[in-house]
């Protein structure tokens, strides 16, 4: 996360020092999409892959991410989803049906 004045806050080293993000949501009937951002060097690439459930041709889309672009989205996410609150699991024996993260 950077100040109005464009310097990254120092308490935000440990969202900065991240390798890789990753994201799927789908569900049983419907496959899982994936979105992966991952930093490898001097850049980060995201990539995101549709469900292989999709009906037709599935290929995955790829864009490369400058360091700065990887550095506002990561300290994004962490913010805006208040990452350093979640627990590690979430565990419900009651629940045996819904959507499913990770």
């Amino acid at each position: 996360m950077q100040t109005e004045s464009g310097e990254v806050m120092r308490n935000n080293a440990h969202i900065l020092s991240a390798v890789s993000f990753h994201f799927s949501c789908g569900g049983f009937f419907g496959g899982y999409g994936n979105v992966t951002v991952k930093k490898e060097g001097n850049h980060a690439v995201l990539t995101v892959s549709p469900s292989m459930l999709r009906e037709g041709k599935v290929e995955d889309t790829t864009k490369e991410l400058t360091i700065a672009e990887w550095n506002d989205f990561i300290s994004d996410v962490f913010s805006k989803y208040h990452i350093d609150d979640w627990n590690e699991e979430y565990i419900n024996h009651d629940i045996l049906d819904g959507t499913q993260w990770s």
